[in-house]
């Protein structure tokens, strides 16, 4: 194992072929960094074979990237800490499935998963089974350090709750689809993911950071709310921010509310 404390693509891509290393874990921008600096100095990729991905999909043009200028195959992984790492992990007997966002294969071994709805009911095998995974095996964590309360919403049985949104197909093969707290829902019922929203807000000049999230109402009724971080000195209003929005969304998944912290 040789692990780099160096940020700059030169260095780590130096010390991969000097120290022969075939199985990296980096992040997205890491991979395209090194496949950027390896095809403008010339430098190849003499012995590594995997990238090993945790929690996130290659984009199909980076995908095709690594293709193109490597032999480097791909491998996503998904697992949580509360299950002591990983719970499914692709394969690179079938390159071609990681074209598929978030793919991330069957579960381990020794590990059983199921999802279910919101109101925890499994979903049955016969329906498109898309919903919260539960992950159930030897590699669950016996309890939170001094998180009782925590303890009883995460592991309710023999059961791991992820809180994480997947669908599973016919051969048991898992795709992460998103966060279960990252999904808001609005008046009328209707699921938005954040990820669909505060992208676009942060293409505004104006905004340092925000966030869409769950709220409800007085009479408890869900509504969707954004809190933003204007940059010193920008002159925005709620209303502009709405504007903008009602410009790129439906009018159903507009935040009712905008907070500046």
């Amino acid at each position: 194992v040789f692990i780099s404390d160096q940020v700059d693509p030169r260095p780590i891509l130096t010390n991969i072929n000097e120290f022969r290393v075939t199985r990296m874990a980096p992040t997205l921008p890491t991979i395209s960094e090194l496949l950027r600096v390896a095809e403008e100095e010339k430098v190849p990729f003499t012995m590594l074979k995997y990238f090993v991905l945790t929690g996130t999909s290659v984009p199909k043009d980076l995908w095709q990237k690594i293709q193109k200028q490597t032999k480097i195959q791909v491998i996503n992984c998904y697992g949580m800490t509360e299950y002591l790492g990983t719970i499914a992990v692709n394969t690179p007997d079938k390159p071609g499935d990681v074209l598929k966002p978030g793919y991330c294969g069957p579960a381990l071994p020794g590990t059983k998963v199921r999802v279910v709805d919101d109101s925890n009911d499994e979903i049955e095998k016969k329906k498109p089974q898309v919903g919260q995974l539960l992950a159930m095996g030897p590699n669950l964590m016996s309890k939170y350090l001094e998180l009782p309360e925590d303890q009883k919403m995460t592991v309710r049985g023999t059961w791991l709750f992820t809180g994480d949104i997947v669908s599973i197909d016919a051969d048991g093969g898992i795709t992460f689809q998103d966060r279960k707290a990252d999904i808001v829902t609005t008046a009328i019922g209707k699921k938005v993911s954040s990820r669909e929203v505060e992208p676009m807000l942060r293409n505004i000049p104006f905004i340092e950071d925000c966030a869409y999230i769950q709220a409800f109402d007085a009479k408890k009724k869900p509504m969707p709310i954004l809190i933003a971080v204007k940059k010193q000195g920008a002159a925005l209003t709620e209303q502009q921010i709405i504007e903008f929005l009602a410009q790129k969304m439906a009018k159903d998944k507009l935040p009712v509310q905008v907070l500046f912290v």
